[in-house]
């Protein structure tokens, strides 16, 4: 944040009016973004039903297999080693002899190695593989 923004915000915060009118600007725009992820999403699995059927069975199989001790979920991230609750990344992509082939990050890792596969491979070849 610049220190042009800074000061910008700070006088906002002083304005009790304003800031309250802010807030709620800001939750409003939440609520659309996540309205619109939530369709987008929903759009995408209607018009790619057996992708999601892979993807699905993919994580099924994770679960299962975390259930009965085939995998271990580790505390830390593989890629930056940041302690959390880390999720499983299908690296090599959601084919049925990759299941359980897992990359185990944390959640902005993961973000980020979807963005790039999304950058560098298109759309949906990550999927169909």
């Amino acid at each position: 944040m610049s220190e042009r923004d800074k000061r910008e915000y700070a006088a906002l915060k002083a304005d009790p009016e304003r800031y309250a009118t802010y807030l709620k600007r800001k939750a409003r725009e939440r609520k659309a973004r996540v309205e619109y992820e939530r369709s987008r999403k929903a759009r995408w699995r209607a018009n790619n039903p057996e992708a999601t059927k892979r993807i699905r069975d993919a994580g099924h199989a994770v679960e299962r297999a975390l259930r009965i001790g085939r995998l271990h979920r580790p505390r830390c991230c593989q890629k930056c080693g940041e302690m959390c609750k880390v999720e499983a990344h299908h690296h090599r992509g959601y084919a049925e002899a990759y299941w359980l082939d897992i990359e185990w990050l944390c959640p902005p890792c993961h973000q980020a190695k979807h963005a790039l596969s999304l950058k560098t491979k298109g759309r949906d070849e990550k999927v169909t593989q």
